[in-house]
């Protein structure tokens, strides 16, 4: 009996450790995933289209959008059809002349608005927040943007540019800023900023507070070869947005967690798939990190986070499968899809129900069908 005590305290003891040490780091609650869903298996396609190679896709029903990272690309972006896979169209001409921008950020979310479909896009060289109207790009064979504003992203001192932007409403977006080295030993790095702005005054309406501070590093020097992961890395996260605009969901790339922010009330919840690692793992443990959630997708029911799971230092696995964890807007864990390919981006079609899986090198795109879970 006394040796039951024992164990029993020491499991609070250790249990109270961990919180006292995330509360450091996360303002939020953080609730443990009991992570025992069963893995399904979801048949794949797999398609290639000439000229998609090195990039990601975004899909809208019909409509593959493809963002080359190629340094030979004349365009930000190039529409494909999906139906017959050909070329519609290249987008987002890249330069210095009217209407064009020497480099865009990636699609964040779409959205429509009378019955034309948009996205946001930022050119942080130019800062300029353009509303691209895809519809009217489509019908005109040229890119039509429907709104250009100036748009400084260093402002209330920010450190760096944004790099997902969000629509929250006309006149309104969600904003983030990711972390960036303050120092040349990567010692101290800056938090992550996210920001309700106004769009044609670039006012912040409202900050949201997710960290206290930022992890501590492992104490060996930044370009030693023996330091496996910069520290400005430690928070590297991927982001969406519920459809309905009422909540975010993060994943984070070097910690098996998900976390919720509810933009109206700023409450933000973290649900993690293992209670042995908490943010103290970067200073004490650093060899132990793992690649865990490398993208996200959403609808306004479910959560879809990609979760890798290689350790950093191992490179025997790179290719092996990767699993979709599905969590409703809850936290609630309630599925697991093996994709059965290796995939580095997911993007989904909210309107076929179909989740895309790519590898930014691959030939190939892979579709699932989710109607069948």
């Amino acid at each position: 009996m006394g040796k039951l005590l024992f164990y029993v305290f020491l499991f609070l003891l250790v249990s109270c450790d961990l919180n006292y040490v995330d509360n450091d780091y996360f303002i939020g609650n953080i609730n443990v995933i009991e992570d025992s869903v069963s893995v399904k298996n979801v048949r794949s396609q797999s398609f290639a289209i000439e000229g998609v190679y090195n990039g990601p896709v975004f899909v809208y029903d019909s409509l593959l959008i493809y963002y080359p990272l190629n340094r030979t690309a004349t365009s930000s972006y190039e529409i494909y059809n999906l139906k017959d896979l050909s070329l519609i169209g290249e987008f987002c001409g890249k330069g210095v002349g009217p209407n064009e921008i020497v480099a865009f950020t990636t699609i964040s979310h779409f959205y429509k608005e009378n019955g034309e479909l948009k996205t946001l896009l930022y050119g942080a060289n130019e800062k300029k927040l353009v509303e691209w109207n895809i519809s009217k790009s489509l019908a005109k064979h040229t890119t039509v943007f429907d709104r250009i504003v100036s748009y400084d992203w260093d402002v209330d001192k920010h450190v760096t540019v944004y790099n997902k932007l969000f629509r929250l409403n006309t006149d309104t977006i969600l904003a983030i800023t990711p972390t960036v080295p303050l120092t040349l030993d990567q010692e101290l790095v800056s938090l992550p900023l996210y920001e309700k702005r106004t769009i044609e005054t670039n006012k912040q309406v409202k900050l949201y507070d997710i960290f206290h501070k930022y992890p501590e590093n492992n104490g060996l020097n930044v370009h030693s070869s023996y330091n496996i992961l910069p520290p400005e890395r430690f928070l590297e996260s991927f982001y969406c947005i519920k459809p309905d605009c009422s909540k975010m969901v993060q994943v984070m790339m070097f910690m098996p967690q998900i976390n919720i922010l509810d933009l109206q009330s700023g409450e933000v919840n973290g649900f993690r798939l293992n209670s042995s690692v908490n943010f103290s793992v970067f200073r004490k443990n650093i060899e132990k990190v793992n690649y865990c959630f490398t993208g996200v997708a959403v609808d306004d029911e479910f959560i879809y986070a990609l979760y890798w799971g290689r350790k950093i230092k191992d490179d025997s696995d790179k290719k092996r499968s990767c699993i979709v964890y599905v969590f409703n807007w809850a936290g609630v864990l309630v599925n697991k899809i093996d994709l059965e390919n290796y995939v580095n981006q997911i993007f989904l079609d909210e309107k076929n129900n179909i989740l895309y899986g790519r590898e930014y090198t691959s030939d190939y795109i892979y579709s699932y069908d989710l109607s069948v879970l």
